[in-house]
């Protein structure tokens, strides 16, 4: 059987840096070109919705994205809305196991607000999205199977002053005691792992301050061996 390589932290975030520093780089040497690609990154925290998940390989740990905004317009809304391709990341550990999930989505960011609003909220605009796309979830967690089984005891006799046994009581002697046997208890531990693609996609709130952003949203990836990957997410990003 093929094992199945975990995605590690550093991996991940080797995912978002390098192409960042690529397009910083490209921007910075080509400083009087007209266009800039336009990219959000996001950093922050993850919360596992799922309880036994949670039981499984621990609570949450860190969330990362970037977005990479394309060029046309929005399908949901012409005038508001900013069609993007995003990369979502989520790790988390505990318990020892963990959770990775690594998503693709097509996302759509459709801002509430317009110049009159900006004046009451110093340009800050609300927005909203949706997302769908396709997710690599790699899960790993143990199973502790405890096993029990029960005592046996046999009905004493009544003994003779022969020593014999006879089974019946006698008026004469006491009857023996019942003959036991303890029950033993087994722990077996076994760890279970697993990576797939699966469909998935998000929905996002979020507040656009210019050049910054919060962002909070909820990741649907999908589940391996039992562990369930979706996710609150809150993080705080930087457009480029």
């Amino acid at each position: 059987m093929k094992t199945q390589r975990a995605i590690s932290p550093w991996t991940a975030v080797s995912l978002f840096a390098v192409p960042l520093a690529l397009v910083v780089g490209g921007a910075a040497a080509h400083a009087d070109a007209p266009t800039i690609p336009h990219i959000g990154a996001q950093i922050g925290l993850g919360y596992l919705s799922d309880s036994s998940a949670r039981d499984a390989v621990g609570n949450g740990g860190l969330h990362a994205g970037l977005s990479f905004v394309l060029p046309g317009k929005s399908l949901l809304s012409t005038l508001h809305g900013t069609p993007s391709i995003d990369v979502d990341y989520n790790h988390t550990t505990g318990h020892g196991g963990h959770a990775d999930a690594l998503g693709f989505t097509y996302t759509e960011r459709i801002s509430l607000g317009n110049n009159i609003t900006d004046v009451a909220t110093h340009g800050a605009r609300p927005y909203v999205g949706l997302g769908i796309g396709a997710f690599r979830t790699d899960a790993r967690h143990t199973k502790t199977t405890t096993t029990t089984t029960p005592g046996t005891s046999t009905p004493g006799g009544s003994s003779t002053p022969g020593g014999s046994n006879t089974g019946t009581q006698s008026a004469l002697v006491p009857p023996l005691p019942p003959l036991s046997t303890p029950g033993t208890t087994s722990t077996t531990t076994t760890s279970e792992s697993g990576t797939g693609w699966t469909l998935g996609g998000k929905i996002l709130a979020g507040v656009d301050f210019g050049t910054t952003f919060v962002e909070a949203s909820y990741i649907i990836a999908g589940s391996q061996k039992g562990v369930r990957a979706d996710s609150y997410n809150l993080s705080v990003g930087v457009h480029f």
